[in-house]
């Protein structure tokens, strides 16, 4: 169901259909969960400019946390920014778990 932008929201009444509405927490595709509108009538799913402000300063932030993947002699390696790789140590071995859409990377 695509999200659309609301400008304001009166009275938790669904801006599309004038239908009473609730506010849900649900999660992206990529796991990134966001406050968002939700019309009990139609169904309709809607953000506000503060749910949608909210939305766009995680995203501003995991885009701040980039790497790019490095050829290092015959394997291939990722620089972590060092905001995130506070409570490694250099030299320290970590399990690295393959899931659906990328690594994850688990600290000893």
């Amino acid at each position: 169901m695509p999200l659309r932008s609301s400008p304001s929201r009166k009275d938790d009444v669904c801006a599309f259909c004038k239908g009473m509405i609730e506010e849900r927490t649900t999660a992206f595709p990529d796991g990134i969960p966001y406050r968002h509108h939700v019309c009990l009538s139609c169904g309709e799913s809607y953000l506000d400019m503060e749910q949608l402000g909210e939305v766009a300063a995680i995203y501003r932030k995991i885009k701040r946390n980039r790497a790019t993947v490095s050829r290092w002699g015959a394997s291939i390696g990722i620089r972590i920014p060092k905001a995130l790789a506070k409570g490694f140590k250099v030299g320290s071995e970590v399990t690295i778990v393959p899931e659906k859409d990328g690594l994850r990377i688990l600290r000893p």
